[in-house]
């Protein structure tokens, strides 16, 4: 700057010089020739140039005056201008940043510093400006004296430096700084300035940034996945040995190579996909299905990404890849087994759950849900006791705390269905243990309602069953009694009518007689209620209208239960038709009648209806001995005192009654009992304290064109003839009273022990013989079989078979079979006249 300056007075000084010779030459010079021309007068003249010599340098004075001061005028503004500029300099010199050091290029001592060395390196001016380089270096190599004096005069030799130093503050405190070095000018010498920045934040997060680089670096190198970082010209930037051995490369170096000259055979679509991610894109795929050149599948999943430079540029793309063939296989057989299991457990007739250790419900199967009236949804996520509800809960809580802690549990509980449906289950909660640690619990529950059901019903059908065997077994047993108790009726009742017609009307002994008939006649009603609760007594079935029936005895019915009870008959409509003995239809009746009558203490009501009934399946399973079909139903009903289910249970037994002595045998109900059954048929009772009875009988409809109306009953004398009859009994006092009384009403009677001794007097009179009379259980050979014999050698013979029971001989479970005639033992004289008169006049078929 100073020869700047020298150069600018030395223009200065020639311009005024140069100004001043000018002026001078032009003033001597150009005055002389004015004055000369202007005058010729020497003397004048002479004065002329003294004068003008005065003015000359009063001029010439002036001018230089002025030059020269306009020259220091301008010498001061240029002074003061550096001196401002100087002042600037020091000022700006002070205000930055960057410490700055001025060096002697030679020795390297500092000839100058800024004020920000004084504040980054604790120094005064004074301290730094004594000091050297040294001074604020670390002290040790490489960071010493020497090695920063070389690096000064490496500046100066070889022109700008710049480098990293570990610098070192007044405090002893070590930091790192970038160091610039540069050749200058300064005092007329070379020097140079040194610019420094603190540059440790720089250098530590620089050192991160490399940190970083180098895990980044590991990352890609080592990672499990398959991971290539790309530029924007898809050429590689980092790579994963995954990466390369996922895709067949070895061990080759793939920085800086393109992508696309890796795998030429790249598709357009997967070209598209990395356009799109360079322009910004994040694209992936969880599960990619390819297709390998040699047919195998292997499935992908990839994810692209771009990186940016900037904030708002993409600097490339990162692309994940991983294999998932082998997890994509063991989903899929997962899936296979999880449907399986949902399939399996979702057939099982149990439910099937599992509770979590928060008690929520992660898993149900079809039944679980069904049974809570739950959707999948609502199951999955539900709280145990939301699910039970709080009272349920509580009940269960025990068995849930228990399971929780490891104990399996095993416990049997009721549960109310949604629908308000009670519930039986049997109940089995298995803590899920996995490492000692109970995870929650699986519930196994059994919907045992079915069961419990099944053995209550089962009870009762045992119940009833029991009841029915006993029933059977004194069937049997009154079948017995009563056909042995009729043998000897018939007897008795026999030879008391026949000692009364030896007798006089008047004879005492006559009147004693009666008293026996009467007797034994008493006796063979009540055989025959023996016999009609064993079932075992003999029907002839015809086809009846109920309600026909009915009405022809209600006026009978109505004297049988006295005018007290009213008896109200309902008749169905269009009823259908049965098929049974009519006195069997009258006995129901009667026996009902009588023990709804003996039920009204006072005043009552008998209803009697009927009606069409078809039972189903359902409807008979849940009764004992019911069959589903169509039936006619016939009811009897009452407003009685009703019977206790104790009471009930023993109705159909023979001779249980609960009448005063004297006011009922107790067979009304047996008979009734064995008379329906004898039929087909059922019988509902329902009964309760207080609240009457009703009886519903059911019998089996039959088809038929039309039923059979009952004639009225009507008084029939007593029939004689004169015709052969041959009787074969084994027993030798029925023989004998059957033979007087046959005899008393003019008929002529052979008569056999035996079926042997009846066939050798057949074939003696086959041509005389016109009724053969025969009782049906004999020994040799039934009734049936030597009626058959009998025929063989007599075609023209008529047959009256005769039994305390026909034992099925001649009819099928007590029913006739058609075209068979038959007379009960015990029978009276008109009964049997009556009988034997019917089969001898009625007509060969």
């Amino acid at each position: 700057m100073k020869q700047g300056d020298a150069n600018q007075r030395r223009v200065e000084t020639a311009r005024i010089v140069g100004i001043y010779a000018i002026f001078g030459l032009a003033w001597i010079y150009g005055s002389d020739h004015v004055l000369d021309w202007m005058f010729e007068d020497r003397a004048l003249l002479l004065r002329i140039a003294v004068a003008k010599g005065f003015l000359f340098i009063l001029c010439t004075a002036a001018l230089l005056y002025f030059l020269i001061s306009r020259y220091l005028d301008r010498l001061g503004a240029a002074e003061r201008e550096r001196l401002e500029i100087l002042d600037n300099y020091r000022t700006i010199f002070n205000a930055t940043n960057e410490a700055i050091f001025l060096h002697d290029i030679d020795s390297g001592r500092i000839l100058d510093v800024n004020q920000q060395v004084l504040e980054m390196y604790g120094y005064t001016r004074e301290e730094a400006l004594a000091g050297d380089i040294g001074l604020f270096s670390a002290g040790s190599a490489p960071y010493s004296q020497s090695e920063a004096v070389a690096k000064v005069r490496k500046a100066a030799d070889e022109g700008p430096q710049v480098f990293q130093w570990l610098a070192k503050r007044k405090n002893g405190e070590q930091f790192w700084a970038e160091v610039s070095l540069r050749r200058t000018t300064a005092r007329g010498k070379l020097a140079i300035i040194a610019v420094v920045r603190d540059v440790t934040e720089r250098k530590r997060q620089e050192d991160a940034l490399k940190e970083k680089n180098a895990h980044l670096r590991f990352f890609f190198e080592y990672a499990p996945a398959s991971l290539a970082m790309f530029d924007r010209k898809m050429r590689y930037m980092q790579v994963s040995r995954r990466w390369q051995s996922m895709y067949g490369l070895g061990d080759r170096n793939l920085i800086g190579l393109s992508h696309y000259d890796v795998f030429p055979e790249i598709t357009e679509r997967w070209k598209e996909l990395h356009r799109r991610g360079l322009a910004g894109e994040v694209l992936g795929e969880e599960a990619d299905r390819f297709v390998r050149a040699d047919g195998t599948v292997q499935w992908v999943r990839w994810e692209i990404r771009p990186w940016y430079e900037a904030v708002d540029r993409v600097g490339g793309i990162v692309i994940f890849t991983e294999d998932i063939t082998q997890r994509k296989l063991t989903e899929e057989a997962l899936s296979a087994n999880e449907r399986f299991l949902r399939m399996l457990t979702d057939q099982l007739p149990g439910m099937v759950a599992y509770w979590d250790n928060d008690l929520r419900c992660s898993f149900a199967n079809k039944a679980y849900q069904e049974w809570f009236g739950k959707s999948p949804e609502q199951m999955i996520g539900i709280t145990l006791p939301e699910l039970l509800g709080e009272k349920l809960f509580a009940e269960n809580e025990q068995y849930v705390r228990k399971a929780l802690a490891g104990e399996p549990q095993h416990f049997e509980r009721t549960l109310v269905k949604p629908g308000g449906e009670k519930g039986y289950t049997w109940a089995h909660y298995i803590p899920d243990k996995i490492g000692g640690v109970t995870r929650g619990f699986y519930v196994l529950v059994s919907d045992v309602t079915e069961l419990k059901l099944a053995e209550a019903e089962k009870v009762r059908l045992e119940s009833q069953l029991q009841q029915a065997q006993k029933l059977e077994s004194v069937g049997r047993l009154a079948g017995g009694v009563a056909h042995d108790f009729n043998n000897l009726l018939t007897v008795i009742l026999g030879l008391a009518q026949l000692g009364m017609g030896e007798l006089d009307p008047g004879d005492p002994v006559r009147g004693r007689l009666e008293g026996i008939r009467q007797a034994a006649e008493k006796s063979a009603a009540l055989t025959q209620q023996l016999l009609g609760f064993a079932r075992k007594q003999t029907i002839a079935p015809v086809m009846l209208d109920l309600n026909q029936t009915v009405e022809q005895m209600l006026s009978m019915l109505k004297r049988l239960v006295g005018e007290n009870i009213e008896v109200v008959w309902r008749p169905a409509r269009e009823l259908w038709r049965v098929k049974m003995d009519p006195t069997q239809l009258d006995q129901i009746l009667a026996n009902l009648c009588v023990n709804a009558r003996d039920a009204i203490d006072d005043v009552g009501r008998i209803i009697i209806e009927t009606g069409n009934a078809r039972l189903d399946q359902e409807y008979c399973a849940a009764r004992f001995g019911f069959v589903p079909g169509e039936y006619v139903q016939l009811t009897v009903s009452d407003d009685g005192c009703g019977m206790d289910k104790e009471m009930m249970a023993h109705i159909f037994e023979p001779f249980f009654t609960t009448k005063k002595l004297g006011k009922g045998t107790g067979l009304g109900l047996a008979t009734l009992y064995g008379i329906v059954k004898q039929n087909n048929g059922f019988i509902n009772t329902y009964s309760e304290p207080c609240a009457g009875t009703t009886f519903k009988i059911y019998l089996p409809r039959h088809d038929a064109a039309k039923a059979e109306t009952l004639p009225e009953p009507a008084e029939q004398p007593v029939s004689r003839g004169h015709e052969t009859i041959l009787l074969v009994e084994d027993e030798p006092s029925i023989r004998e009273v059957t033979i007087s009384l046959l005899q008393l009403q003019g008929y002529r009677v052979l008569a056999a022990g035996l079926p042997r001794e009846a066939l050798e007097l057949a074939r003696a009179h086959a041509d005389e013989i016109d009724l053969v009379m025969t009782d049906v259980v004999m020994p040799e050979m039934n009734g049936r079989e030597l009626a058959r014999s009998l025929l063989a050698i007599s075609p023209r013979l008529k047959v009256l078979f005769m039994s305390g029971y026909t034992a099925n001989v001649i009819a099928h479970h007590g029913v006739l079979e058609e075209g068979v005639n038959f007379i009960s033992k015990p029978f009276s004289l008109p009964d049997l006249a009556e009988k034997v008169r019917e089969v001898l006049d009625a007509k060969t078929p």
